[in-house]
């Protein structure tokens, strides 16, 4: 998402936090066009002799961007060449050259449109021997000149002494990391106000492994006297990634996003955030003000797409993702989330066309999931022939790229729809032949369906066979199946799994905390298994408006393949919660349709709850 300059990557590092004109790979630039100026800043080309120091011409880019870095109609980056730049999305590229010698040296900056190539010169400011900082100063007052911006208030380098920013120039194109560091310490000494030189030390010490020396240095630069409040707000974000602090991260992101209005991966972060936490409202703002800035970052109408999903406005989300989809025509991701969306709201013919449609731009994208859920909606919606067909297609694809867990893709599909006896069969199977990671799967899946029926002595015999294969996927689904098999995970390290636990051990009143626990701290799109769940225990606990409200959310996101090993547990219970909540809300043919699938879909699965008896005697009342 930013431009890259091999020498000048630990220059712009820091400051590039103040500023960003990137764009996410393959958005489509000239769809939309945007008030705000995205200014590339191009390496300075020193003319000087060779006895100059070099430290100028490759710090001045940096201290221009930074001075831009307030500017609300202004993102300004450091680039490494014109063709970073515009594949970018720049729509003016600033060419700087030093000229002349010692004191007599000037800045020339002359600026180009990326549309049409018509070139003005914006400056010739005198920046020679002890005059750097201001010359730079004076440089970009008159390129925002140049573009329009008058009356835009500039902010400040984050560095105040002309003697302080050679410091922090000979330390920033500094061999290694001890002299910088040593010259370092020396400018915030003589100048606790620089906020730069602080960043600076701390990334340093970061890039030498001096984790210690790094957080001393965030933390004195945040409480000196003097800093600039942006430089204080991006120690802040750095001291937060270093301790995982999510409260200081989430504050210093809102002032960095206030600081610098126009910083496109600031203003992400922020809507990232904000999604985790639940405020819709913020995420939408920084999606809507990312767009503002950039029309061209399309992954913005996706994001605000899902926003909307999250909150239960799909017919608002459907708009969004139809308008990504639009911007990225040929890409196979905005049909993926619109029939993601389409599923949730239950519009099962539009998700399965959708998703349908992805596979066909791109068999490869998600490992062709695309297809597998167009199986899923075509299921959901009770056409088996449908999804059989879906089935194959997705298999099929699986096969042609050498995904070794084709046979249990199939065998799980067996399970959730009713063919227990076929599903083990092919386990079995498998399991004896096949290489560590299938047999692995096939362990966890046997382990957790023999728990579903309540044969604790065989998952615990599958379970302490798949522990005892040493291949890292085994390694990686073990806890996750002990946990669930044995019974008693505790539910500190993985509510989930303990609420799955509880579950199956029929004891749903046991599970609700643990599954509250985990929709409370689960992702955004990520909690569909838990709210299932919960409505399903709520059902069970004879609360079933509470379960009812959990619906309201709607159908659950198809799950990735970790996922997969428990979704048994939601397919097909989701059909009987939901014929349970109809018929609590009195909705007599809500309630036999989805009795009716429920009945269908169990087939020969274990029944320990005795819901399919329940079913048949609904369906017959």
């Amino acid at each position: 998402m930013s431009f890259n300059r091999a020498k000048v990557v630990a220059l712009a590092a820091l400051a590039a936090l103040g500023t960003g004109c990137g764009r996410r790979a393959g958005s489509d630039a000239g769809a939309k066009t945007s008030a705000v100026v995205r200014l590339a800043i191009l390496p300075v080309d020193d003319q000087r002799s060779e006895a100059s120091e070099a430290w100028p011409a490759r710090v001045l880019p940096v201290a221009l961007a930074r001075q831009f870095s307030s500017n609300p109609n202004m993102v300004a980056r450091v680039a490494g060449s014109v063709p970073d730049a515009l594949n970018a999305g720049a729509t003016h590229l600033a060419h700087g050259r030093l000229v002349g010698e010692g004191v007599s040296a000037r800045l020339v900056i002359d600026i180009e449109a990326a549309a049409g190539g018509a070139i003005q010169r914006a400056a010739a400011a005198p920046a020679g021997e002890g005059r750097w900082l201001a010359g730079s100063q004076a440089a970009a007052r008159s390129v925002a000149d140049k573009l329009g911006l008058k009356s835009v208030r500039l902010a400040g380098a984050g560095v105040q002494g002309e003697a302080t920013l050679r410091t922090l120039g000979m330390a920033l194109t500094g061999a290694g990391s001890d002299e910088p560091l040593k010259l370092l310490a020396g400018a915030v000494q003589s100048e606790p106000g620089c906020g730069w030189c602080w960043e600076a030390m701390a990334e340093t010490a970061i890039r030498a492994g001096q984790r210690d020396g790094a957080l001393d240095a965030l933390e004195r630069g945040r409480e000196a006297p003097g800093v600039d409040e942006s430089s204080r707000a991006r120690l802040q974000l750095m001291q937060a990634g270093m301790t995982g602090d999510q409260t200081m991260r989430g504050e210093a992101l809102a002032k960095l996003a206030a600081l610098t209005p126009s910083n496109v991966e600031i203003l992400s972060e922020l809507a990232a955030s904000a999604s985790r936490n639940r405020k819709w409202d913020e995420a939408a703002q920084a999606w809507k003000r990312i767009l503002a800035v950039d029309p061209g970052t399309s992954d913005a109408l996706n994001q605000l797409g899902y926003v909307e999903a999250w909150q239960g406005r799909f017919d608002e989300a459907v708009k969004w993702h139809k308008a990504y989809g639009a911007a990225q025509p040929a890409s196979p991701n905005p049909d993926d989330s619109l029939g993601e969306v389409l599923l949730m709201a239950g519009r099962f013919d539009e998700a399965e066309r959708a998703f349908v449609a992805s596979f066909e731009k791109g068999p490869d994208f998600n490992a062709g999931s695309a297809m597998e859920k167009a199986a899923l909606a075509c299921w959901l919606r009770g056409d088996e022939a449908g999804a059989r067909a879906r089935l194959e297609a997705f298999l099929k694809s699986r096969i042609e790229c050498g995904d070794l867990l084709v046979d249990w893709r199939r065998a799980r599909w067996f399970y959730i729809t009713g063919k227990t006896d076929d599903a083990k069969q092919l386990l079995q199977r498998i399991r004896a032949s096949g290489p560590p990671p299938v047999q692995a799967f096939a362990l966890a899946s046997l382990a957790l369906w023999s728990a579903e029926a309540s044969d604790r002595a065989s998952a615990a015999r599958y379970a302490a066979a798949l522990a005892s294969i040493g291949h890292p996927v085994a390694k990686q689904i073990q806890p996750l199946v002990s946990a669930i098999v044995s019974g008693s995970p505790g539910g500190q390290g993985n509510p989930l799994a303990a609420g799955m636990a509880a579950m199956l051990a029929g004891d749903d009143a046991k599970a609700v905390p643990f599954l509250k626990k985990a929709m409370e701290t689960a992702n955004p799109g990520d909690e569909s298994q838990a709210r299932e769940l919960l409505a399903w225990a709520y059902v069970g606990t004879g609360n079933v408006a509470a379960a009812a409200g959990l619906l309201r959310a709607g159908w659950p996101m198809p799950t990735a393949l970790e996922g997969q090993l428990t979704d048994f547990l939601i397919y097909p219970n989701l059909f009987y919660v939901r014929a349970r909540a109809a018929a609590g809300n009195k909705d007599a043919a809500g309630a036999a349709k989805n009795f009716e699938a429920y009945i269908r879909y169990m087939g020969s699965r274990p029944d320990a709850r005795q819901q399919k008896e329940e079913s048949r005697k609904a369906v017959r009342l």
